[in-house]
């Protein structure tokens, strides 16, 4: 596990006990951070987009017709990699579950779609929509109804971003994103823009987590990723699935590879936001081989443990500039849970 110098731990969970140690938290100054801005979905969306416009990289598919419901409901999903669309399409995905023999381990999580206009996020859990500036929006695939699906009722423009993480070690990472209009009927899709921001390493915990940060250069934001370990291989594919996210009045779940916070930096005014996500406490362990009888494998169980990231973003009178600080505490007991 690498625990960063100043990082900060509470084994007991309580408001109070937070507050007290919240000044041991990572904190950097908001104009030391990379600067970084997100394009804003254009204000005005076409009436439709015709179902020959593309965007690489993102792709459409529609259930096969055996897999829709009786009454004509059902549901496009976008996904990034062709051949899991054309698998979707044929409604067969056997091919990628991943195979039983397969060593546990931790890997990097997917990347994420952020789907504005009204649509909801469904993959192995549901997000619903939040404000343009509140953002824990989170998925690895992204589905919703189309208007033909919903009986012929005008067709609607759903805003899409597609954010892919790439981490660099101690130095951060960049968020590279693009944004598209999709067409819920046609499902034809159009690029409106594509960047990157690159972000600062804030903080490290356990399982891995990362709090990555930069700092909008127009507007009084910081946006702060919180990464989230994904688990491969025989038994722990279940482990650390969903993470859930708390900013003010808002809520969200998902199972990417990250969560995006903005929180605003106004002199005087202080924001923070919780994310919470279940971690493999130290290493996984090694299972027997795949040639060990399954009733002469021996029990192995791993520490599971809900981690609470807390972030906030603060400027009182005598500092000079917004102050962005992040850090870990346990939101629960540890489990045991046993793979086979």
């Amino acid at each position: 596990m690498k625990t960063p110098k100043r990082s900060w731990w509470l084994v007991a969970v309580g408001a109070s006990m937070l507050l007290s140690a919240a000044a041991q938290a990572d904190k950097r100054v908001a104009t030391d951070l990379p600067t970084a801005r997100l394009v804003a979905i254009p204000e005005t969306l076409p009436e439709s987009i015709a179902a020959t416009t593309t965007v690489a990289g993102i792709f459409p598919a529609l259930p096969p017709p055996e897999q829709r419901s009786r009454d004509g409901h059902y549901a496009v999903s976008l996904f990034l990699d062709r051949d899991r669309a054309e698998a979707h399409r044929r409604g067969d995905f056997s091919r990628f579950t991943p195979p039983a023999q397969d060593e546990p381990r931790r890997v990097a999580g997917p990347p994420c779609f952020v789907v504005a206009e009204g649509w909801s996020i469904q993959h192995r859990g549901r997000v619903s929509p939040v404000s343009a500036v509140q953002e824990p929006r989170i998925s690895g695939v992204a589905k919703g109804s189309p208007a033909a699906a919903r009986g012929g009722r005008p067709s609607g423009i759903a805003a899409v971003r597609l954010e892919v993480l790439s981490l660099d070690g101690p130095r951060g990472g960049e968020l590279r994103f693009t944004h598209a209009l999709f067409d819920t009927t046609t499902l034809g899709m159009q690029q409106v823009a594509e960047g990157s921001m690159r972000l600062a390493l804030l903080a490290e915990g356990p399982g891995e987590v990362r709090v990555l940060a930069a700092r909008d250069p127009e507007e009084p934001l910081v946006h702060l990723v919180i990464t989230k370990p994904e688990y491969q291989g025989r038994g722990v594919t279940y482990l650390g699935r969903y993470a859930r996210a708390q900013l003010g009045t808002e809520s969200a779940h998902g199972d990417c590879g990250h969560l995006r916070l903005s929180l605003p930096t106004d002199p005087g005014i202080g924001s923070q936001g919780t994310v919470v996500i279940e971690v493999v406490e130290g290493d996984l362990p090694k299972l027997p081989g795949a040639d060990v009888p399954h009733d002469q494998r021996p029990i192995v169980e791993v520490s599971v443990r809900e981690l609470r990231v807390s972030v906030s973003a603060s400027q009182s009178s005598s500092d000079a500039a917004p102050i962005v600080s992040a850090g870990f505490s346990w939101a629960g007991k540890a489990k045991r849970r046993q793979i086979y």
